[in-house]
């Protein structure tokens, strides 16, 4: 017969019937595809132990008698004698429960002196000591000691996490293609999609496989107390838990602290709070966390693996990310169409929607009829027109050109090209996912400052021209503003941007 088969008919459940073959107590054959074969004596020889057990009977004892059956008459007197021992025991307890009860005493009015003298007292007449009381029969206490896995445990539920913060990645930046934002809101939000993927994915694979992809990797595993996996329903009930008091719910310090209370608790030998649980009856339900034997190199052979995936896979994205939708030869309407995307995603990836007004229409110019709109969100400044060169249809040259005379700050303007250059450079043929040319680019955008500057990258070539009088504060040379030293008077700029393909 099968284990299952003898778990129905010996009433002791797997981890019992595995501790007893580990100690050398049963040892049933196996078949040649390697599952164990148990058979009737196996089940009387199991009967038996759990008798003897339930009865207090040591496991060395048990050993004992397997070799010398004739030893039962002495081993069972033995235990008689210790029975009407641990009665007089608990007589005395009895007693002393007694005593407390009569004399009306609260907690923290009773003497703790006079009741442990008097129980010392009640065991000197009989000299003997106290051993302490029972709890469970013995047979259901026979397993495998507590040894705490702590790191153990909690690597496996970071990676597990770390696997669920990855599938939000790849529904948000891969399939939805929305920008990479950082910053402590993006990061609360993200978590709480992760939690939220956990709750339902956790009981799943624990209802399934009575483990998870960390977990697995780590040698753990999650069962009821009789022995099976855990229903779905227990599943939520402990990832809830999990996420509440194991997880402080991603909040900033509040994990922290909730990690470490667990901690604690885990390596005091007691039972995490989510390995508690209540029934659909309001019933008290323990699961038992097994963590067996696995070698190191494996784990961190494994990790390594799958961290190493999920970073080159957000590697990726934010690779494929930096390149527009349209590509090669462009028209004036695609060149527009990739200046939108990465006004779009810039923007946003900076926790903004942009205003209308930044975006360029089907013929390349702003989304404004008036003479002076916001480009730069705190200036009124004269938006730049943009001019273009085509070749049967095909741009060859964009630029535009700003001249004024002001006291007011001026704008850099920054955007307007740094956008202009990502849509004509992004186009290039050989920008690609796996050369991360657009890294280049993006780092020669981000040095613009206030300055005439050129090069050639990805496929275009970039001149600008810089121009103006007065003084400028220089502290300010790479912000987004020109401002004057304050002497009074206007001021002029001029600047030519000018962006080329590459022949």
């Amino acid at each position: 017969m099968n284990i299952k088969e003898m778990e129905e008919r010996s009433g002791l459940v797997r981890a019992n019937i595995r501790y007893y073959e580990k100690e050398g107590l049963l040892c049933p054959v196996r078949r040649d595809n390697g599952y164990r074969d148990y058979s009737e004596e196996d089940l009387m020889l199991l009967k038996r132990i759990r008798l003897l057990r339930e009865l207090g009977i040591s496991l060395e004892q048990i050993r004992e008698l397997t070799g010398n059956p004739e030893a039962l008459e002495e081993i069972m007197e033995q235990r008689v004698q210790s029975i009407e021992g641990e009665v007089l025991e608990l007589n005395d307890a009895a007693a002393v429960c007694s005593e407390i009860r009569y004399d009306g005493v609260t907690f923290d009015g009773m003497d703790a002196d006079r009741y442990l003298n008097r129980l010392e007292a009640l065991a000197k007449e009989r000299d003997r000591a106290a051993d302490g009381l029972p709890g469970k029969m013995a047979a259901e206490t026979d397993r495998e000691p507590f040894t705490p896995h702590p790191w153990r445990r909690f690597l496996a539920r970071m990676l597990d996490f770390q696997l669920y913060g990855w599938l939000v990645t790849l529904v948000w930046n891969g399939l939805l293609n929305q920008p990479f934002i950082t910053g402590l809101l993006y990061d609360l939000l993200k978590a709480a999609a992760a939690l939220g993927i956990m709750f339902l994915a956790e009981p799943l694979f624990l209802s399934f496989s009575g483990t998870t992809p960390g977990k697995w990797i780590f040698g753990i595993s999650v069962c009821n107390q009789d022995g099976k996996k855990l229903t779905f329903s227990q599943g939520m009930r402990r990832t809830g838990k999990v996420l509440v008091w194991g997880m402080g719910l991603q909040l900033p310090l509040v994990d922290l602290y909730r990690k470490y209370r667990s901690y604690k608790t885990y390596v005091d030998g007691q039972k995490l709070f989510w390995d508690r649980a209540w029934d659909d009856m309001g019933q008290d339900e323990h699961f038992e966390v097994c963590c067996k034997e696995q070698a190191v190199w494996k784990m961190v052979t494994a990790c390594i693996m799958i961290v190493g995936v999920i970073l080159g896979s957000s590697e990726f994205l934010l690779a494929r990310q930096q390149l527009p939708p349209n590509r090669g030869e462009l028209t004036v309407e695609e060149f527009s169409e990739n200046y939108n995307y990465y006004a779009d995603i810039m923007s946003r990836a900076a926790g903004e929607l942009p205003p209308e007004s930044s975006l360029l229409d089907g013929s390349g110019q702003y989304r404004s009829d008036t003479e002076h709109t916001v480009v730069v969100r705190i200036l009124d400044y004269e938006t730049p027109r943009w001019e273009y060169r085509t070749q049967n249809g095909i741009l060859t040259e964009a630029s535009f050109e700003i001249q004024v005379r002001t006291e007011e700050p001026v704008s850099n303007y920054k955007e307007p090209m740094m956008y202009g250059i990502l849509a004509l450079g992004g186009a290039w043929e050989g920008a690609s996912v796996w050369n991360r040319s657009m890294d280049g680019l993006l780092e020669r955008v981000d040095e613009i400052g206030y300055g005439d500057f050129s090069f050639t990258d990805c496929g275009i070539c970039v001149s600008c021209q810089m121009e103006y009088d007065g003084e400028k504060i220089p502290e300010y040379e790479r912000d987004a503003l020109l401002l004057w030293k304050d002497d009074g008077q206007p001021h002029d700029f001029h600047i030519r941007f000018v962006m080329e393909t590459a022949e």
